[in-house]
């Protein structure tokens, strides 16, 4: 299912907030073909909302998906890796938390961050790091289900189950999972 209104562009300024080199579909579509990086940027309908990213680069075997603020700081990203022409796996999930609604705060005035690696083979590390508490934390875990964390490819265009931020439901327009 395509999403309308998506534009793309070479890279996303998180200084700008917006584009940093518009491309045009045409453009980004070559790009896909030869594995160069390129960002969806996807409209969202929410009232104060800010689009979703989603950045492909074949070239490294990575599609990655940026979820932001009202203010355009990156509150999730989740990056998949390429296993095969047809399937993508979750590998990380970091989450972001801000102390204030100070817009100029960026990445590095997140005072928590958590992020999840997925390692495979039922195990997962769960890390924390919270600077307002001092504090940090690695967690590792077994016997973990990896069904969400599979997905297929999309096609070029077709944004919308890679868009998801609800990653426990099974990817739109059929089942992920080896």
């Amino acid at each position: 299912m395509n999403i309308s209104g998506v534009t793309y562009c070479q890279n996303w300024s998180t200084k700008l907030k917006g584009p940093g080199r518009p491309l045009t579909e045409s453009a980004a579509r070559k790009r896909w073909d030869k594995g160069d990086a390129f960002t969806a940027v996807i409209p969202t309908s929410e009232p104060d909302g800010q689009p979703i990213l989603v950045t492909v680069c074949w070239r490294n075997k990575h599609l990655g998906v940026e979820f932001l603020d009202r203010f355009g700081r990156r509150t999730t990203k989740y990056a998949f890796r390429r296993v095969d022409e047809h399937q993508l796996f979750l590998e990380t999930v970091w989450l972001h938390r801000y102390p204030s609604d100070d817009p100029s705060l960026g990445l590095n005035g997140a005072d928590r961050i958590e992020w999840f690696n997925y390692h495979g083979e039922d195990r997962m590390t769960h890390h924390i790091t919270d600077k307002t508490e001092h504090f940090k934390e690695k967690v590792d875990y077994s016997d973990i289900d990896f069904t969400p964390n599979w997905e297929p490819v999309p096609e070029f265009g077709d944004w919308a189950s890679v868009a998801r931020y609800e990653r426990k439901q099974p990817p739109v327009g059929g089942a992920g999972g080896q």
